[in-house]
């Protein structure tokens, strides 16, 4: 499994209901996006110690506002969410954060070019398979590629 912003370049001949809850932490492609929002809605946030959670919180303060940084900086830009989106600034039960995703930010932006070690991942469009695997190699944080 790749991590939450390592690319997964899917190909236009897989079946989206069968793959997506096997890459649910990648970014996928334009085709994808509504089973991917759909499967997301499933995925029950909460604590750990609960057998039915699937998510739990993120590990401490700190990194909690490095996430929520994420989500301002979305915010501010006026970038899309698919899903999720909505991020307590001052949380008081847990530091629990929504499965969000942005769709299709520019490639210059704060969630591409950096990791936010969080449930929010990046939706990025692409139409040839050489410049995909190009653009997923540019950043050092993609480094590791897996077709």
């Amino acid at each position: 499994m790749l991590g939450e912003n390592d690319p997964c370049i899917i190909l236009p001949d897989v079946y989206p209901k069968k793959i997506v809850p096997e890459i649910f932490w990648a970014a996928l492609i334009d085709v994808f996006r509504d089973a991917l929002v759909e499967f997301t809605k499933t995925i029950k946030v909460g604590n750990g110690t609960d057998p039915d959670s699937q998510l739990g919180p993120v590990q401490n303060i700190n990194q909690y506002k490095k996430v929520f940084s994420f989500f301002e900086d979305a915010h501010a830009n006026k970038y899309k969410f698919a899903v999720g989106g909505d991020v307590n600034p001052n949380p008081t039960n847990g530091l629990f954060v929504p499965v969000s995703f942005v769709d299709n930010p520019p490639e210059d932006s704060m969630i591409v070019q950096e990791e936010p070690f969080g449930p929010i991942v990046l939706l990025l469009k692409w139409s040839d398979e050489k410049d995909v695997i190009k653009r997923a190699s540019v950043f050092p944080k993609f480094a590791k590629v897996e077709l």
